[in-house]
């Protein structure tokens, strides 16, 4: 899900919160969300977008919207019907041979 950020000079961003690899606070106390990707044009270099909110606020949008799949580590996503037919397809395979 792609996130609006209106910038200290008034342009609006939709961000990727997967792209983004820092929340900080500048000098300035104002909040720069540093991304990193690669791409053709202007997206082959890092950029940062800063913006006029809570460091914790955008952290907090940023996170709400990651994909379900980043933040759960693999293989815990299996149902428990599959875990349970892969225990009794292993349990049948020991038992014959």
């Amino acid at each position: 899900m792609l996130i609006p950020f209106t910038d200290i000079k008034g342009r609006t961003y939709y961000v990727n919160p997967v792209y983004v690899r820092v929340v900080q606070t500048n000098k300035k106390g104002q909040t720069e969300i540093c991304l990193s990707f690669t791409g053709t044009g202007w997206a082959t270099a890092n950029a940062s977008i800063t913006v006029e909110d809570d460091p914790g606020r955008v952290a907090q949008q940023l996170n709400n919207a990651m994909p379900l799949a980043i933040d759960t580590p693999l293989g815990a996503v299996i149902d428990d019907d599959a875990a349970a037919a892969a225990s009794q397809a292993a349990a049948t395979t020991a038992a014959s041979g």
